[in-house]
């Protein structure tokens, strides 16, 4: 008995196969439909009136080369967003330092033509340097505009070719899969800092690799107020290795003329593999703050800051690095710190605050100095003598080879031979 299914009855068939396929489709990729809803819904309740906004970015750093030979220029490429909605005043520079016996030396100084950047637009500058001399170069991006300051920092090596040098920065760690698995890192800073007018202060961030792979080229974004001096150290770290830490100081300085109020700064970290950001309120305070309660609050600070640098120089000497340069300089900072702590003690707080000063100033040469430390290895660079030794070689063969060649034509065969002797 032959079944025969009529038109009607394969439409539904069809219809209901149809219907199911769907269902299929949407219970498949019900995750992806929910996290699309899920996202649009915010704009349902979008608010027309949008208040001016003045922000730019520095979207693209690209340096020629990390590591240059002694007579080639260096070229620093940048590309600056307009993100806001109003027009920007600014302008781009580039400053060159060289790092020498623990300090950075400027070199030379780039700037930009003044700009007018609209909302949404891009600038582009790019300049080119070069290296007087061997070393370790800093390149400081600085970004002026709309009374805000945005900057960053790059690194390069300058090396002679008649050597090779073996660069190594602490804080890399033991080299790990470069794939193993997702990158994070974690990011400790405080919320807020408060400073009196005419003063400084500083406060560490503490970067932990917290992944499965190295972070590579760890460095800040920081924008601001042009009314606060901020400077943050080390500028750079090539790289931080499994479940590792390092230790970034941020500098800020308020002065005298600045008004009463806070001041939020903007602080990005970034490496090749992940960014997180960070909102910080700078609290101007006024020069009749309670000056006892705001030098012991620092010295508190500064003391833990002390230890912390001390962990890190530590476990660099741990690690093989030289870290006698930095070393000298945490001992001036411990120096300074207990003549600060005895100036408090008897009241003496304008003292107190020069010598805490000093505190500051050498912890921040001696995490400088820590990130900045090199291991070097001179010998002869090793593409010379092997090319040497492989001329020597092939010099060698074409010698045997010819003389091979003269000894068969003047050797005369067997047949002839005997039959000169008989």
């Amino acid at each position: 008995m032959r079944l025969t299914i009529q038109k009607p009855t394969q439409q539904k068939i069809a219809f209901v196969f149809s219907i199911l396929a769907i269902l299929a489709v949407i219970a498949i990729n019900y995750d992806l439909i929910k996290e699309g809803i899920t996202a649009m819904a915010p704009y349902s309740n979008l608010n027309v009136a949008i208040s001016p906004v003045t922000r730019g970015v520095i979207t693209k750093v690209i340096l020629g080369s990390d590591l240059l030979e002694l007579g080639e220029r260096q070229s620093v490429f940048v590309e600056f967003l307009n993100y806001g909605s109003e027009t920007l005043n600014m302008k781009i520079e580039h400053h060159y330092y060289v790092y020498d016996d623990g300090k950075l030396d400027l070199v030379a100084s780039y700037y930009d033509s003044q700009y007018l950047l609209p909302a949404g637009s891009v600038r582009r500058y790019n300049s080119t340097f070069m290296p007087p001399e061997t070393g370790l170069y800093y390149v400081r991006i600085r970004i002026p505009y709309n009374n805000k300051v945005v900057q960053t920092w790059e690194s390069f090596y300058v090396y002679s070719a008649t050597h090779v040098v073996v660069v190594g920065v602490p804080g890399a760690g033991p080299p790990g899969p470069p794939a193993a698995g997702p990158a994070s890192a974690s990011l400790e800073a405080p919320d807020e800092v408060r400073i009196i007018q005419g003063d400084y202060g500083t406060f560490q961030i503490r970067i932990k690799n917290t992944g499965e792979r190295v972070l590579n080229n760890l460095r800040f974004f920081i924008s601001n107020p042009d009314d606060l001096n901020i400077s943050v150290v080390p500028k750079t770290i090539s790289g931080l290795g499994l479940n590792s830490s390092t230790t970034f100081l941020v500098t800020v300085g308020v002065p005298s003329e600045t008004q009463i109020g806070t001041y939020p700064i903007e602080i990005e970290f970034t490496t090749d593999e992940l960014k997180k950001s960070k909102n910080i309120d700078i609290i101007a305070l006024g020069s009749n703050a309670s000056l006892m309660e705001y030098l012991q609050n620092l010295i508190l600070n500064y003391e833990y800051l002390i230890s912390v640098v001390e962990s890190d120089i530590y476990a660099a000497s741990l690690d093989g690095y030289d870290v006698s340069i930095p070393n000298e300089s945490l001992g001036h900072a411990k120096s300074h710190m207990r003549a600060a702590k005895g100036n408090f003690s008897i009241m003496e707080f304008d003292n107190t605050k020069r010598e805490l000063n000093n505190v500051i100033r050498y912890l921040e040469d001696a995490v400088f100095q820590l990130a900045s430390a090199t291991l070097f290895e001179y010998m002869p660079p090793a593409h010379v003598p092997l090319l040497l030794i492989l001329f020597e070689a092939l010099l060698a063969l074409m010698v045997f080879i010819l003389f091979f060649l003269y000894r068969r034509r003047k050797e005369k065969p067997k047949a002839l031979r005997k039959g000169t002797e008989t």
